[in-house]
């Protein structure tokens, strides 16, 4: 199977920066108040560090690092930490809407976890789907087959650029603080879903759970 493996175009790229952000970016679960999130709120990082885990030690032992099995785990962490953010966010206005008693210190926390979650998981959705994922990527032409165009494309001493997890990252920061793309856009239908849904999640982690914190702290 390996030997019939079309070369890359392009060096692959570790997942090692991937993997430390999105554990970075679950250890703040632990800042959560108790009765904020999920429950119990260790769920989320045990399942997510879990797929990390496997995800990683997959890679050392597949022979074709674009192994189908290891891009259906990577979907699936993916989803796991949208899906568990978006559920967070539910829990958290449901709260609000039914008067439950809240402190504008656990809404600020649960706010910012949230927010951070959400940058950080729509980058690693972003970065698994675009082209086919960071493998295909190697062995694509990103200017004909990318779901997202960069400004790079466009420059002429830039043919053989790919983008790297720290691009996604920087998409999914600027979509999450601007509630739309900025100098890259998407141009496919699922691309352009995942960003609407990054976007209303961060509309409701910044207008919706820090407002309600300033007007606890105003009250």
């Amino acid at each position: 199977m390996s030997g019939q493996t079309q070369a890359p175009r392009l060096p692959l790229e570790q997942r090692t920066a991937v993997s430390l952000t999105i554990l970075a970016a679950l250890a703040g679960q632990a800042a959560i108040p108790r009765g904020f999130g999920l429950s119990p709120w260790w769920l989320l990082p045990a399942v997510a560090a879990s797929l990390v885990l496997i995800i990683a030690l997959g890679g050392r032992w597949a022979a074709d690092p674009a192994h189908p099995g290891l891009r259906l785990l990577a979907l699936c962490l993916a989803a796991v930490l949208a899906l568990g953010n978006l559920l967070m966010v539910v829990m958290l206005v449901r709260a609000m809407l039914t008067g439950q008693p809240l402190q504008a210190r656990g809404l600020f926390t649960v706010g910012a976890v949230v927010w951070v979650t959400n940058v950080v998981a729509f980058a690693v959705a972003l970065w698994e789907t675009d082209a086919g994922g960071p493998v295909a990527r190697t062995r694509a032409d990103l200017r004909r087959e990318g779901e997202l165009l960069f400004p790079q494309y466009a420059l002429a001493h830039r043919e053989d650029w790919a983008p790297r997890f720290s691009d996604y990252l920087y998409v999914s920061f600027t979509n999450a603080t601007a509630f739309s793309p900025t100098d890259t856009l998407p141009l496919t239908g699922r691309v352009k879903l995942l960003m609407a849904v990054q976007s209303a999640v961060a509309l409701v982690a910044v207008a919706v759970v820090f407002a309600r914190g300033v007007n606890i702290i105003s009250a």
